[in-house]
């Protein structure tokens, strides 16, 4: 991973990214448990939270390692092809894993950042009841 190979203040970042993105994410699962069936009916609360996970599990849990694999796998041909390397096999890519694994994993903050600004943007929603109420109003 060239960003843990420098030493010194590129690793310090990586790890400060790396553990302040593991960090938000307690505060995400706070948010969000909660949040979904507070804004529907309460007779149909369960839907939105089982299409939630079915979601959640089935684009993060499934297709995630492969996005996340077939990243690593293009970023590292794109590595040892940068280092000048002609035949592609498994043996002689085998030291650019590392580097072509660190890119994709970099994106995870990225990733958790663009997800802060969605929620973000839907709690300026949050107010609004279903008839165009905001829930502080008592009429």
């Amino acid at each position: 991973m060239r960003y843990a190979r420098r030493g010194g203040f590129g690793t310090l970042v990586l790890a400060a990214l790396l553990a302040s993105s593991s960090a938000l994410m307690y505060a995400y699962y706070s948010a969000v448990y909660p949040t979904i069936p507070e804004v529907v009916d309460p007779s149909l609360r369960g839907t939105p939270m089982a299409l939630y996970f079915c979601v959640m599990y089935f684009l993060g849990g499934s297709l995630g390692p492969l996005v996340v694999g077939g990243l690593s796998d293009h970023y590292s041909s794109s590595a040892a092809a940068t280092a000048g390397l002609t035949e592609f096999t498994a043996q002689s890519l085998e030291p650019y894993r590392a580097e072509g694994l660190g890119t994709p994993m970099v994106h995870i903050p990225c990733l958790q950042a663009a997800l802060a600004a969605v929620l973000w943007a839907a709690s300026r929603t949050l107010g609004k009841t279903r008839d165009g109420k905001t829930r502080d109003s008592h009429q």
